[in-house]
């Protein structure tokens, strides 16, 4: 299973004593090649950016304290249609993997998190798919306002790999034309 990224950038003021208190990122392009049956995973980082508040990023929709937030997000699927699904759930636990998000952070500290999967459907052609993401950030309160949203959109290529089989009969053959070619180096003509 790949990671990939995306460029993806959200800044919270806060009303308390520092400035910018929570960043989240979807990292950078380019991301890929992908294999035609690679399950092509979305991940993110949350940073503290506070030098002296906590936060707290719950699960799913919340009501915390002061300093709370949650995520929400939506993607389309990619295009050309019909090649992937994007799911915002672990298939294994049909967990939202913005759970993954949730906890403690400190001033400062850093944590990665799963976004979503784009999953293939079948074996997908070679070429060039495009896709669109948004990341929302909301204050954990009864009214849950949206306090950012930030949208990413990119492309990705899908190159298939020869198979184990062919990669074996190609070096084969090369090592065939080695030693043909070292074996024609060792004649040696005598003098008459």
């Amino acid at each position: 299973m790949a990671a990939a990224a995306a460029a993806l950038l959200l800044i919270v003021k806060s009303s308390v004593a520092s400035p910018v208190l929570l960043e989240a990122s979807l990292g950078t392009l380019p991301f890929g090649p992908f294999s035609p049956t690679q399950i092509i995973k979305i991940t993110g980082t949350e940073t503290n950016t506070s030098t002296d508040q906590p936060i707290a990023v719950c699960e799913a929709v919340c009501v915390g304290g002061p300093n709370s937030f949650s995520f929400g997000g939506f993607a389309s699927s990619p295009v050309p249609d019909g090649f992937y699904t994007f799911t915002f759930n672990d298939p294994a636990t049909n967990e939202l993997f913005l759970d993954s998000a949730a906890g403690i952070l400190l001033p400062g500290q850093t944590k990665t998190f799963d976004f979503g999967e784009l999953i293939p459907i079948g074996t997908v052609p070679d070429g060039t798919y495009s896709f669109s993401t948004q990341l929302q950030l909301f204050a954990a309160t009864v009214d849950r306002p949206m306090l950012g949203a930030s949208n990413f959109g990119g492309t990705f290529e899908v190159q298939s790999v020869p198979e184990l089989s062919t990669w074996v009969m190609m070096i084969l053959g090369f090592g065939g034309l080695g030693f043909i070619a070292h074996r024609r180096k060792r004649c040696v003509l005598l003098p008459a």
